[in-house]
């Protein structure tokens, strides 16, 4: 999926939570690029249901204590994982640092401009331990700058 207006480019790929979403954790493949400079704080990235319930990006917290189930998801999804950086004529700037493991430190923003594309996995946990099928919303809103992208992330 992508999303492109004046002040966002955003580029989703959830190849394998698209068909196998019956766990509490999903995981989205992002990339994108901001025509000016800002801050994307976690809180800006959220998913929305499609009965309209707010699900947050997932704290580091979460997913460390789950990482069992995380070291699944991520073995099975990377069977059909697809770059997203592609879609830009941009160098790779930065990764996402929202999730890290052992002695890496995670970073709760990201500072996007034009100048690099920054990419990355995020990850949701579901309130209910399973996805139903349906039509969500993955949601960057930068309130501060104005800015806001929405992908659809359907759910089979």
């Amino acid at each position: 999926m992508e999303y492109r207006d004046e002040d966002l480019r955003v580029v989703a790929s959830y190849y394998h939570s698209q068909w196998s979403h019956e766990s509490k954790w999903i995981v989205i493949r992002a990339s994108l690029s901001a025509e000016r400079s800002m801050t994307i704080d976690r809180e800006d990235i959220h998913l929305l249901t499609p009965g309209g319930q707010r699900i947050p990006l997932a704290t580091q917290r979460a997913w460390s204590q789950d990482r069992g189930l995380i070291r699944l998801l991520q073995q099975n999804a990377q069977t059909v994982r697809q770059s997203t950086r592609f879609y830009f004529n941009k160098p790779y700037g930065p990764a996402f640092r929202f999730f890290t493991s052992g002695f890496n430190t995670s970073n709760d923003r990201l500072y996007a401009n034009k100048t690099y594309v920054l990419s990355g996995n995020l990850y949701f946990s579901s309130p209910a331990d399973a996805w139903e099928d349906g039509t969500y919303s993955l949601v960057f809103e930068v309130a501060e700058e104005g800015a806001r992208a929405v992908l659809p992330i359907i759910l089979e």
